[in-house]
Formats: structure tokens, sequence, C-alpha cells
């Protein structure tokens, strides 16, 4: 004989009804799409975590860039030359300043010039790869390691002398050491002026990362800024690199030298190398908090798919629930029975999910770096993600079976 339901039994019955409706063939499919979104977002954020802590070579913690506006100011190329040096020099004598240097491009900020370059000894093997202009002390600054021979100084006013990093080395001399050696680079012109240097090697550098974090490093040589650089408007502003104790120590010395050596200038605007860092991995950012985001939603509807179906199931078992108590089942036994659930579907939607991970994997790894669906880790901690959200959701209609009155339960139609 049936009883007349109250609106908590009237709630349960539609929510039955509406887990019967969308999850009548199983959660096998929601809990895959989830299980994929929750290894995506896991795969996507290793990424973006190993990309940014992919700068061996240089250091970007602790140094802001700022670029000089010194287009207007009416000097000669020696003039201008002359005064990023004194700049640069009374930058690095000012409190809270460590080091200091000035370049004309900046690590990381996705612009790279090419030469085209081969040792004199060698002229028939010719290497196409990227060059900078640096004043001295830029490696020590940026943090990137001698390993042969010297850094610019002050004293290397023309571009008789170059730095070469550890692919270039390679690349040029592959048998010899390159210290001492003469090469000579070019470049046609095309897209701005004409380069052609020969140059002594007087160095060789750690390789540092320089378009982007994502490709090996390729072959830099480096030429010292000086008067000639500035024969053009398309470098006649460089940057300046201050490593300092904080940002404001920084920006605040750097307003004072400009005060005192170009005070008709402005300032555009300060960057810490680290932003810029950060700024060169947007596409993978932008990825990992978009599949991050999808996965929750993902985790969500099936929490909301694992309820709705338990539910569903301990309401039509209720009668079954009370003639197990009635025998002597403890409540902690019906517990286990309705979590047990939880988590059979959660097991057979995570094998279905690996499957389709698998399928999927072929499509996004040209975006991951350094992760793979194959790590134990990901794959553990997604399997927990899922199990932990099913307990979670599981945990109202197990209380509800555990707290089943055995006398109502067996009068249940």
């Amino acid at each position: 004989m049936g009883c007349e339901k109250g609106p908590l039994e009237t709630l349960w019955s539609a929510i039955g009804s509406v887990s019967r409706r969308y999850f009548a063939s199983g959660l096998k499919g929601p809990i895959a799409l989830a299980l994929v979104l929750v290894l995506g977002a896991g795969l996507f954020s290793q990424t973006l975590q190993r990309l940014r802590s992919n700068h061996t070579g240089f250091e970007p913690g602790h140094i802001m860039m700022v670029q000089a506006q010194f287009q207007f100011l009416k000097k000669s190329p020696v003039e201008l030359a002359a005064l990023y040096r004194s700049m640069v020099d009374h930058l690095r004598n000012t409190s809270g300043v460590q080091l200091g240097a000035y370049t004309w491009i900046t690590p990381l900020d996705g612009y790279v010039a090419k030469v085209t370059a081969h040792s004199l000894a060698h002229a028939q093997s010719e290497h196409s790869m990227a060059y900078n202009l640096v004043g001295d002390g830029y490696s020590q600054t940026l943090g990137t390691r001698v390993l042969a021979g010297r850094e610019f100084t002050a004293d290397d006013r023309d571009q008789s002398t170059c730095i070469v990093n550890q692919s270039a080395a390679r690349a040029l001399f592959s048998a010899g050491a390159p210290l001492g050696n003469t090469i000579k680079a070019a470049h046609d012109g095309a897209g701005w002026e004409r380069l052609d240097i020969t140059c002594r090697i007087v160095g060789v550098v750690q390789d540092a990362p320089y378009g982007t974090l994502r490709d090996p490093v390729g072959a830099v040589v480096y030429f010292p800024i000086t008067a000639a650089s500035f024969h053009g408007s398309y470098n006649n502003n460089m940057f300046f690199m201050i490593r300092s104790h904080s940002d404001a120590e920084a920006i605040a010395a750097y307003r004072a030298t400009l005060a005192r050596f170009a005070p008709d200038t402005g300032v555009m605007s300060f960057l810490p190398l680290r932003d810029q860092v950060d700024q060169s991995l947007g596409s993978e950012r932008l990825i990992a908090t978009l599949t991050t985001t999808f996965a929750a939603i993902a985790l969500l509807l099936s929490a909301i798919g694992i309820f709705g179906l338990l539910a569903l199931r301990v309401q039509e078992r209720t009668p079954e629930f009370g003639v197990r108590i009635a025998v002597g089942a403890t409540r902690g036994h019906l517990l286990r029975m309705v979590l047990g659930d939880a988590v059979r579907m959660v097991a057979i939607g995570y094998a279905c999910g690996l499957v389709l991970a698998g399928i999927g994997y072929a499509f996004i790894r040209r975006f991951l770096y350094g992760a793979s669906p194959a790590d134990a880790r990901v794959a553990l901690v997604s399997l927990a993600v899922l199990i932990a959200v099913a307990l979670i959701a599981a945990a109202i209609p197990a209380r509800r079976a555990a707290s089943l009155d055995p006398t109502q339960a067996l009068r249940t139609e």
C-alpha cells in the first residue's frame, strides 16, 4: 500500500525522472568526456609550467626593461653611442641596481633578425643564424654564462669583434675552438639596412632562448653596439635592461638617470622581463585556461549526472535496502554499496576516456611541450579527481540509503 509523498520525496522523484531521461544509457559518455578534458587541462597546464621554467641560459627575475625614446634627439651616431654608455654606467652605480646593459632586441619579444655567416677558413660553408646588437655587460645582466673568452667591454667601439653562442660555435667550427677565429656575417638589406661585418670571435656564451621558449635554441651571433649601429631609424632606440632588487628601484633609477642625461625625452613603458616571458606564452595560457574551464564544467555535469542516477537507484531499491537492514545489513554496508556504484561508473568511464584521450592526442600533441598522456602522474591525478567528484556527488544518495528506516522502507511499494 502506497503512502503520500512529501515535498522532499517529490523532489527526489523529479531528480530520478530527469536522470532516467538523460542518463538512461549510463554515464560512460559524460565521464569519458570529463576525463578527456581533465587530462587535457593537466597536459596543457604541464606544458605551460614547463615552458615557463624553460629559460636555462638566462634569469628573467628582477630584470626591468625600458625602451629609450631618443628618436627626436638631434645627436650624431657617435653622440648617441656615448649617451647610452653614460646612462648605463650611471645606472650601474645607482643604489638598488645590481647590473645594467642595453640591447637592440630583447629576449622572447617574437622578433628574430637573421644573417648569413661563415668562417673565413670555410667560406663555402654558410649558415643562417640570428643576430643581435648588445652593449657591454649584456650576458652578465641577463644571467647568461660566458663559457669561453669574454664579454664585450666599453673598449669594443667598433664591430671588429663578436660573440657567438654554443650553437653558432658548433655550426661554424664543428671540429675546432672558435676563439680568435674570424667570421663574416652579411644581410642583403631586405627590410632593413644592409649589414656586412667581418669580426673576430672574442667569446662564447651559453645557449639561451631567443625567439620563443618552445623552439630549440638556434645559432646566434652578437655584435657590439657602436656608433655604426645608429645609422638608421629602425634601431635608434635601444632597450635598457636593469637588474635590481625590486621593480620599484629599477624604475626610480632609470627615471633619475634619464632626468640627468636626457631630460627632454619621455618614458614609453616599463616591462619586467618575466612579464615578457609570460606574454610570449599567450596562446599556451589561453589554451590551458580554456581546457581547465571546460574540464570544470564537464566535472560539474558528471557530478550532477552521478547524483541524479544514484538518487534514482536509491529510490528504486528502497524496499531492497529495507530487507537488507532487516536481515542484519549494517548502514556502513549500504553506504559502501552506493559509493561502489559511483566508483564503478567512474571506472568504466575512465577506461572509455583513456581510449578517447589516446585518439585525441594525435591532434593535440603538436601543442604540447614535455607532456604526454602516457605520463602516469597526469593519468593518476585525473583518476583521483574523477573519483573525488563521484564520491562527493554520491554522498547524499549514499547517506539517504544508510539512514533509511527499515519499517518505512518495507512499506514502500
